[in-house]
């Protein structure tokens, strides 16, 4: 027993996993250098915590292990009809968890993503007192001038207005949590191509401390829902908001399941901001949009993965831009401006990981 235990040890110390992971561990040991600096100097060591996301990470992974063996059960009893299912299924498991390199390849990402996610929102909620919100009316005018002076979100409302399409496009914008947490969950436990997991977790790493903090940090901006409170002027998307509200009491007075829940999420974001507040999802910041930042990433994985789920992700991250100057998230050019700088750091990050292995 003791030597099989050294024997496992020896080859995690010995594993080519280390070497595959150093790009990944490194950004990751950056990025919480750089966030503590900055909250050490700042006096902002309240707004530092590496806990956030640790409950959430490892409870989603536990329910998502569940369904995956749920679902791996249901597969064999009813399509290869073994005659002992449940012993087949415990040995695929751990046929799968022998595999030393594939077992440490996982630890390592799943210790990363809760640490960079909670660096994340812990230097996001710094943002508006290291550089105040001062870009929103700029944004706004930007928005109008590329846009041949009309404000992007009546176009959209004059394409997609009624309560149906808008109770559509904000489903569909919800939807983002659930694609970004499966493609990190086929790259993290099933991606057999190690230069495209490693390009994806390295993208994901670098669109989340260059886009998300170094470039809101930069274009400090809080977004159209929140432009009254942050200028301190008269709202050119007080009629956006108000039509909002309004569909969504007559959604409710109908009893209607259908919602428009991003105002409940807007209203919930100011309460943290003004309160002071830090947690999970804490902190404002528009530009650039780091939800389509992140979907332009998975767009541009998914067609190394397969040709029709990169069409699909084409699609779904045109809904995505749509819904965010649709739902008063963001001024259209704060998508403009993600998209090609992730293609720019996808690019980046398929070289350094080819300069890695």
């Amino acid at each position: 027993m003791q030597e099989t235990l050294l024997n496992i040890w020896g080859r995690i110390l010995t594993s080519p996993a280390w070497r595959q992971n150093s790009l990944l561990v490194g950004l990751t040991l950056f990025y919480l250098g750089g966030v503590f600096i900055v909250a050490t100097l700042n006096g902002y060591m309240d707004s530092f915590n590496l806990g956030i996301y640790w409950s959430i990470v490892l409870k989603t992974i536990l329910y998502t292990a569940i369904l995956m063996g749920f679902v791996g059960l249901l597969h064999l009893v009813l399509i290869k009809r073994p005659a002992r299912p449940l012993t087949l299924l415990a040995k695929n498991v751990m046929a799968y968890f022998s595999d030393v390199d594939r077992l440490l390849n996982v630890a390592l990402a799943i210790l990363i993503i809760p640490v960079m996610a909670s660096l994340y929102t812990s230097f996001k909620t710094m943002i508006p007192a290291l550089v105040p919100f001062y870009l929103d009316q700029a944004f706004m005018e930007i928005d109008r001038a590329v846009h041949f002076g009309h404000d992007p979100w009546r176009l959209t409302h004059a394409l997609f207005g009624g309560p149906g399409l808008t109770v559509f496009i904000n489903f569909v914008y919800h939807l983002w949590f659930f694609f970004l947490w499966g493609f990190l969950l086929y790259n993290v436990f099933f991606n057999k191509n190690l230069k495209q997991r490693m390009q994806y977790m390295v993208g994901f790493v670098l669109t989340w401390m260059l886009l998300g903090s170094l470039g809101a940090l930069a274009l400090s901006s809080a977004g159209p829902v929140y432009y009254a409170e942050v200028t301190g002027l008269a709202s050119p998307f007080a009629s956006l908001m108000d039509g909002l509200r309004m569909m969504d009491a007559e959604l409710r007075a109908s009893g209607d399941f259908s919602r428009i829940w991003a105002l409940d999420v807007q209203d919930r974001l100011w309460d943290v901001y003004a309160n002071s507040k830090t947690g999970v999802g804490a902190g404002i910041s528009a530009m650039p949009s780091l939800h389509l930042a992140t979907t332009a990433l998975m767009t541009f994985h998914a067609f190394q993965l397969n040709r029709w789920l990169g069409w699909f992700m084409v699609a779904f991250l045109v809904v995505m831009l749509v819904g965010s100057v649709h739902l008063g998230w963001h001024y259209a050019i704060d998508g403009y401006v993600a998209i090609p700088l992730t293609y720019g750091l996808w690019r980046l990050s398929g070289w350094a990981v080819r300069k890695t292995f």
